[in-house]
């Protein structure tokens, strides 16, 4: 019986320990499972996250590198920024506010839809300094069919996608900047995930 039961204790004893060393081999599969998972999921919302942005400056790109653009900043007319920019289209590509600047970096106009309903910007908000600081660095200068920007802007952080604005001939002189901004909220955010 003395033998019985050291038997017993010391098949008891490995089944413990096998019973800890499984549990702690499962535990380190499932961290690791949930770690790629993870990683996974965050490598699709970075790549969703650039898809928008790239989407965002071939819009710019679209817009800016148009001779009626051109003209527009040569002879403003609000009708011409109403119809390219109605509240409709800016809805559709969610965008939240269109700044044009001059090669100088001062706001020329703008049109504002984050409230749901068409303003502008003042030239001395705290957007709209921004913008202009980003487009006068030597980086921006020198980007030649657009790029884009991540700035955080009252705390909450932004993308836009900007283009020179110049005529549809190739060897056209920059005549100003289009900015079109798009504010990441949480709903905005939250559809990004979930589309990814």
């Amino acid at each position: 019986t003395k033998m019985l039961f050291t038997l017993v204790l010391f098949l008891s004893a490995v089944g413990a320990i096998g019973f800890g060393v499984s549990a702690y081999l499962l535990n380190q599969s499932l961290n690791s499972f949930e770690e790629r998972s993870a990683a996974s999921q965050m490598a699709r919302v970075e790549a969703g996250l650039e898809q928008d942005v790239d989407a965002l400056v071939r819009t710019a790109v679209d817009n800016a590198v148009w001779d009626d653009f051109v003209q527009y900043l040569d002879q403003p007319a609000p009708q011409f920024l109403e119809k390219v920019f109605s509240l409709d289209s800016l809805k559709n590509i969610r965008v939240d506010s269109v700044a044009i600047f001059t090669p100088d970096g001062r706001l020329h106009s703008s049109v504002d839809a984050s409230n749901g309903q068409r303003g502008t910007l003042s030239s001395d908000s705290e957007l709209v300094r921004s913008l202009q600081a980003a487009l006068m660095t030597p980086a921006a200068q020198a980007l030649h069919l657009g790029g884009n920007l991540k700035l955080m802007v009252g705390g909450k952080p932004i993308l836009a996608g900007f283009c020179h604005v110049r005529g549809s001939d190739a060897s056209a002189a920059n005549v100003g900047w289009l900015v079109l901004v798009r504010s990441l909220d949480g709903a905005s955010l939250a559809s990004l995930v979930r589309t990814t």
